[in-house]
Order: structure tokens, then sequence, then C-alpha cells
């Protein structure tokens, strides 16, 4: 929303319910944020996401429908446009931890997208690892049952992995007008 790309991040939910969020971030053409405007525009967007309980959907949708319609006079090539979206979810039991791999082409909204769709099939993200290199989403994620204790079913792992696939892919063929 404030035209940052999330190079990375860490992300922790301790046992309270307190979530520590840290991310990794960089201009749209790349390098240090400088600019205050573009600092300010961001703190102020999560300050107002966080206190509103806003969400940054319509915002989100605007900057792709913005950044689409510039890519059809574009000779730009991205690496990881070319590669398909590949989505896991499994329960570790060496670890005792559900894990949902993601490694997707980046786009604008991609994390937003990934965790309101788990938060969508009842689960709570504990802890997550986001990477970005060369326009490739590299996404580990440790969720739980939001609403219970229980162990979730296989199911319920076929589910969220099918509705992260569907998520991921929309949109891919055609050009939003």
């Amino acid at each position: 929303v404030a035209g940052l790309n999330i190079l990375g991040a860490r992300a922790v939910t301790r046992n309270d319910g307190i979530a520590i969020d840290i991310f990794y971030v960089e201009e749209d053409k790349g390098g240090i944020v400088s600019d205050s405007k573009t600092r300010k525009l961001c703190e102020k967007s999560i300050h107002s996401f966080l206190e509103n309980e806003n969400s940054p959907e319509k915002q989100i949708k605007d900057k792709r429908k913005k950044l689409d319609k510039s890519k059809l006079f574009s000779n730009e090539d991205r690496f990881g446009e070319k590669i398909p979206p590949q989505v896991d979810v499994y329960h570790d039991v060496a670890l005792g931890r559900i894990i949902v791999e993601v490694r997707a082409a980046d786009q604008i909204g991609l994390l937003h997208l990934i965790s309101k769709t788990i938060s969508r099939c009842g689960f709570s993200i504990q802890f997550a690892r986001v990477a970005t290199e060369q326009g490739i989403a590299t996404d580990i994620f440790n969720i739980e049952r939001a609403a219970d204790n229980e162990n979730p079913s296989p199911s319920q792992f076929l589910e969220l992995r099918e509705q992260l696939s569907e998520k991921l892919n929309t949109g891919k063929y055609y050009l939003e007008v």
C-alpha cells in the first residue's frame, strides 16, 4: 500500500496472544527507504489497519490494477512470474507443528492474501518466515487451529492447501479492467 516491497519478515505470536512482526523492506525500485513521505505513509497505514481493523484489500486491488495496466506495455520479464505457485500443508511430527509452505511469484499483497486465507480457514499463525528473492516468494508458516486445541484432520489440511492454491492462481490468466 505504501509502495514498499517486503523482502523478508519474521513473525511470532507469543503465548499471551501478542504478535511481534519484523519486516525487511525496500523501495519499489530497490534500495533503502529514504523518502520520509513513504515511511510516514507506511507507518500511518499500519496504524490504521491495526487500530481500526480496516483491511488494505481495496488499496491492494487498486495498486494491482495500476501495475497490471502498466505491464501491458512493458518488456520487463520477471523470473518469478514463470514459476507456478506451490503450496504444501503438513503436520511435522518431529517438531509437533503444522507447517504451511508457499512458493509463488511475488505480487502486490501476496503476504496479506496468504495470511488472510490461513485465517479464513480457521487457523492462526504462530510463526512465519518470509523471503522474496528475484521475484519469488518462499514463505513458511507455523500454524495452529484458531478456535480449539484439537489436532486438525487431513481434510482440513487439504482444504487449506486448495484455498491457498486457488487464491494464488486467481487472476493469472486475464487482466482485470
